[in-house]
């Protein structure tokens, strides 16, 4: 059952709409990015163009910095979600999607967080 129904939210969507399941971390050029916008005061919309040149300019050396962050938030994230997996939270949501869509509608924020 990956798909709830034809045109309709998909399982595997459904399952990551839980709100207590670990967001997934920012890669390196995220975090390089955020870094960016908040030392300029600029919103990161409006310089974005020049902040992707300067990422694609630097060297190996300088993106490590922002690639071993990246690396150290993803093993948090994956120990965080082997906790999450190993409580029985994932196990309780999936039962949950599963149980209401056997009726084939979608389900509504009411019947997802209720």
């Amino acid at each position: 059952i990956w798909k709830a129904r034809e045109g309709r939210t998909s399982v595997r969507k459904l399952l990551s709409m839980d709100p207590e399941r670990p967001k997934q971390p920012p890669n390196s050029y995220a975090l390089f990015l955020a870094e960016a916008a908040s030392n300029t005061g600029v919103p990161a919309q409006q310089h974005n163009a020049g902040v992707t040149q300067t990422w694609k300019d630097m060297g190996d050396e300088e993106k490590a910095v922002y690639q071993e962050k990246a690396k150290d938030l993803m093993r948090a994230h994956k120990e965080e979600m082997a906790e999450y997996v190993s409580s029985g939270r994932a196990a309780m949501w999936r039962e949950m999607v599963e149980r209401h869509l056997p009726g084939g509608r979608p389900l509504g924020a009411f019947q997802l967080f209720h």
